[in-house]
């Protein structure tokens, strides 16, 4: 069975995604799994309208 990304990883993507907030990027819902040696992430990005 697929399990989600450990928490080290899964935090450092957190990080990634913070750092563009600043420019009025954000995203929901974060899902990360592993299948074997591949790992996948799935989440909605929200960017300004301009």
């Amino acid at each position: 069975m697929d399990g989600s990304l450990p928490p080290e990883q899964h935090a450092r993507v957190v990080a990634v995604l913070k750092r563009y907030r600043t420019q009025g990027i954000d995203s929901h819902p974060l899902r990360t799994r592993e299948a074997g040696a591949r790992s996948f992430i799935s989440l909605h990005v929200l960017v300004p309208g301009a």
